[in-house]
C-alpha cells in the first residue's frame, strides 16, 4: 500500500508539502484558496511518507514562512525535487495513471513502456504518451522537430525516430525533455525563424 506526499499550490506561489490523499486535501483547501491546484505527488510505502514529507520540509527551508507552507517562485525547483524523490509532476501523474499499464504479448504479458519509442535527448526514458490507451488501440507519443531544440537528426530505425516531412526531422521526447522544452530551443530555430519573420514583416 501506498501513500501519497504532494505540493499543493495554494495561491501565486504559496505551496503546501504534506502527505496523504492529496484529492482530499485540496477539496479542504479550496474553501480559502479556490484556485488550489496539486502541482506534485511523490508515491512511497505508508511508513515512509512522513520520512519523505520531512526530508522535503529541510530540503524547503529557505523558503518556509510558517507551519507547513513555503515561498516557492520557480516552479523549476519544486520539479528538481520530484525528480530527485521519484516523483511526479501532476500532468506526469495523472497520464502515468490514465495510460495502458501492459500489453498481452504472444507469450505472456509486459510493461507497455517496453514498447514505447525512446527519448531523443534522454535515451534512458520512454517517450511522453499523450493520451489515454483502450483495448488494441494503439498509444500515440509527444515528439518535436529536431532542428527547433537542437536534438541530432536521427535516421529510421532509431528508437526515437518519428518520421521526416519538408527536409525535417521529428523525434520523440519523454516528460521530462517536454517540462524542459524552453531551455532546449535553439535561437534561430523554426519557431523563432517565424515570429522572425513576422517581427520584420510589421517593421
Amino acid at each position: 500500500m501506498s501513500r501519497n506526499v504532494y505540493f499543493i499550490r495554494l495561491k501565486d506561489s504559496i505551496f503546501k508539502i504534506g502527505c496523504g490523499n492529496p484529492e482530499d486535501r485540496l477539496r479542504n483547501f479550496k474553501t480559502l484558496y479556490p484556485d488550489a491546484v496539486i502541482e506534485g505527488i511523490i508515491e512511497c510505502p505508508n511508513n515512509r511518507a512522513e520520512d519523505i514529507e520531512s526530508q522535503l520540509h529541510r530540503e524547503f527551508r529557505p523558503y518556509h514562512t510558517e507551519r507547513e507552507l513555503f515561498d516557492i517562485r520557480d516552479i523549476k525547483i519544486i520539479n528538481r525535487s520530484l525528480d530527485f524523490h521519484k516523483g511526479y509532476p501532476m500532468q506526469e501523474y495523472v497520464f502515468n495513471n490514465k495510460v495502458r499499464r501492459t500489453v498481452q504479448t504472444l507469450f505472456d504479458v509486459q510493461n507497455v513502456s517496453v514498447f514505447r519509442p525512446s527519448c531523443a535527448k534522454y535515451p534512458d526514458q520512454t517517450a511522453m504518451p499523450m493520451g489515454k490507451t483502450q483495448g488494441s488501440k494503439s498509444e500515440t507519443y509527444r515528439s518535436v522537430y529536431a532542428d527547433e531544440y537542437g536534438l541530432p537528426e536521427l535516421r529510421p530505425g532509431h528508437p526515437a525516430y518519428k518520421s521526416r516531412k519538408n527536409g525535417r526531422t521529428r523525434v520523440y521526447v519523454s516528460f521530462k525533455f517536454w517540462n524542459e522544452r524552453d531551455k532546449h530551443r535553439v535561437k534561430g530555430g523554426k519557431l523563432n525563424w517565424v515570429l522572425r519573420l513576422m517581427l520584420e514583416t510589421e517593421i
